[in-house]
C-alpha cells in the first residue's frame, strides 16, 4: 500500500512536472504572439500613415489639375477674344482701304 501511494506521488510529480513545462511553453508562445502583434500594429499605424499622405497628395494633383483645368479654359476664352478683335481689326483695315480706294 505505501508503495502503491509512493507510485502515485511520482506520477503526480512527473504530471505536475510536464503540466509547469507545458505552462512554460504557452507563456514563451504567447510573449512570442503579443511581440507579433506589437510589430503588426506598428507596422499597420505605419501604413496608416502613408496612406494618408498618398490621399492627401492625390488630392493636391486633384486640385492642380482642377486649377489646371481652369486656367486653360480661361487661355481659351482669351484666345478666342483675341481671334475676334484681330478679326475685327482686320476688318476695319479691310475698310479703310476700300474707303482709300
Amino acid at each position: 500500500m505505501e508503495l502503491d501511494a509512493k507510485e502515485q506521488l511520482n506520477e503526480h510529480s512527473l504530471k505536475s512536472a510536464e503540466l509547469e513545462t507545458e505552462q512554460a511553453d504557452l507563456q514563451n508562445s504567447l510573449k512570442s504572439l503579443e511581440g507579433e502583434v506589437i510589430e503588426r500594429s506598428s507596422n499597420l499605424t505605419a501604413l496608416k500613415s502613408l496612406l494618408e499622405d498618398r490621399n492627401a497628395e492625390i488630392s493636391r494633383l486633384r486640385k492642380g489639375l482642377t486649377d489646371l483645368g481652369e486656367e486653360e479654359s480661361r487661355a481659351m476664352r482669351a484666345g478666342r477674344a483675341l481671334e475676334e478683335e484681330l478679326k475685327t481689326a482686320q476688318n476695319g483695315r479691310i475698310v479703310a482701304e476700300r474707303r482709300r480706294s
